[in-house]
C-alpha cells in the first residue's frame, strides 16, 4: 500500500518537474496525438469513491508557455528530465492523458490507488530501467489473458517490501498499481467488474468539473469517513463541519496569467456549507498569522492571498489564483533550496 502510494505520488511530482524541464527541450508536439482519452481511460478504472485526470499534453504546453521568459530555469530543469527518463525510460513528452484512482475509503484501510496512463510507450525499455533502477527483476503473470509484471526483491532484506505491478494494455496504454488494482483494471476493461465511468453519481460531477481545467477530480465522500468526521471530539472536535461534505470536485488550469483552481465542497444543506466556509474562514486565519513575519514564507503568503471563498446554496467554494511571475518565483525558490544533482 505504502509503495503504491509513493509512486503515485512520485508520478504526480514527476508530472510537475519534468514537463516544466521539457520546455528546455525543444517545442512541444505540434498536436495531441490520438490515444486513449480521458473517458476511455475511466472505462479501464475500476468504480471508485474519487478519480483525478490529468491532460498531461496540455499542461506540457501550458507550462513551456509561463516558462517562456525563463530558459535558464528551464535549462537547469532539463537535466532532471533527462535523469528520471534515464532511470524509468519514460519520456514525459510521450504522455498525454492519466486518470488515477484515489479513494478516501470505505474503512479504515484505504485501498490502493491505480494509475492509468495513455500515450506512446516501450515496455521492454520501462521495465528494464525500473528494475536496473530500483535493484528488482520482474515476474510475470496473467489474468484474464493479459500479462502482469509484477516487481520482485533481488535484494536480501531482514523484511520483503511490497513491489508494484503492470501492465500494457497495448503500446499506447499501460496501467500500475498493486496487483490487487490492476487486476481490477483488467476486469473492467472486459466488462466483468463495473469501471468508474459507470459510476453515475461520481461522473456527473467528475465531467461537471472537466468541463474546464487541465487537471479536475471529484470524490464522493464515504459515509463511514463522514461518520468518523462527525464523531470526533477532543482536539479534532473542530473538525466536525467537515462531515457536511458528501462530494468534492474541481479543477485546475494553466495559461499565460497563472494558474487558477476551483474547488467545491458539496454539502446537505445551506446551513452546513455555511458553518463548511466559517471553518475555511478560520482555517486560513490560522495558516496566515503561523506565516507570517517569516520572509522565507512570503511567496507562500502571496498564494494565500490568492485564495477566495464564498457560499452558493449547499455548496462552499474555494478559488486559488496564482500569477504566473508569483510561480516563476515559487520555482526559483524551490530550485535554490534543492539538492544539486
Amino acid at each position: 500500500m505504502k509503495k503504491t502510494v509513493v509512486l503515485a505520488l512520485a508520478i504526480s511530482i514527476m508530472l510537475v518537474n519534468t514537463v516544466i524541464a521539457a520546455s528546455a527541450g525543444g517545442a512541444a508536439r505540434g498536436g495531441v496525438k490520438s490515444s486513449q482519452g480521458a473517458d476511455a481511460l475511466l472505462a479501464m478504472l475500476p468504480d471508485t469513491d474519487g478519480v483525478i485526470a490529468i491532460n498531461v499534453a496540455q499542461l506540457n504546453r501550458q507550462i513551456q508557455s509561463i516558462l517562456a521568459s525563463k530558459p535558464e530555469t528551464a535549462a537547469e530543469l532539463q537535466k532532471q528530465f533527462d535523469q528520471i527518463v534515464a532511470e524509468t525510460g519514460l519520456d514525459i513528452r510521450s504522455i498525454d492523458h492519466l486518470v488515477m484512482s484515489l479513494s478516501l475509503g470505505s474503512g479504515r484501510q484505504m485501498p490502493d490507488p491505480l494509475i492509468l496512463v495513455s500515450g506512446s510507450f516501450n515496455q521492454d525499455r520501462v521495465l528494464a530501467s525500473i528494475s536496473r533502477k530500483s535493484g528488482r527483476k520482474w515476474r510475470t503473470s496473467r489474468h484474464n489473458g493479459q500479462r502482469i509484471y509484477s516487481e520482485v526483491s533481488v535484494k536480501k532484506t531482514a523484511k520483503p517490501s511490497r513491489g508494484s505491478s503492470v501492465t500494457f494494455f497495448d503500446n499506447q496504454t499501460l496501467a500500475v498499481g498493486s496487483l490487487a488494482s490492476v487486476r481490477q483494471s483488467i476486469d473492467a476493461r472486459a466488462g466483468a467488474k463495473p469501471s468508474a465511468l459507470q459510476n453515475s453519481s461520481l461522473m456527473a460531477v467528475f465531467h461537471q468539473a472537466a468541463a474546464a481545467g487541465t487537471i479536475h477530480f471529484a470524490f464522493n465522500m464515504p459515509e463511514q469517513l463522514r461518520q468518523r468526521l462527525g464523531d470526533a471530539n477532543g482536539n479534532g472536535s473542530f473538525l466536525k463541519p467537515l462531515a457536511a461534505i458528501t462530494q468534492i470536485i474541481g479543477n485546475v488550469d494553466l495559461n499565460d496569467s497563472g494558474l487558477l483552481a476551483n474547488v467545491s465542497l458539496i454539502t446537505g444543506s445551506d446551513q452546513e456549507a455555511a458553518d463548511l466556509v466559517n471553518l475555511i474562514t478560520g482555517g486560513l486565519s490560522l495558516v496566515r498569522m503561523a506565516l507570517g513575519g517569516k520572509p522565507e514564507a512570503d511567496n507562500l503568503l502571496n498564494v494565500l492571498n490568492g485564495i477566495t471563498h464564498s457560499q452558493a446554496g449547499n455548496a462552499a467554494n474555494l478559488t486559488v489564483n496564482v500569477p504566473a511571475d508569483l510561480i516563476r518565483s515559487l520555482i526559483d525558490q524551490i530550485k535554490t533550496k534543492a539538492p544539486k544533482v
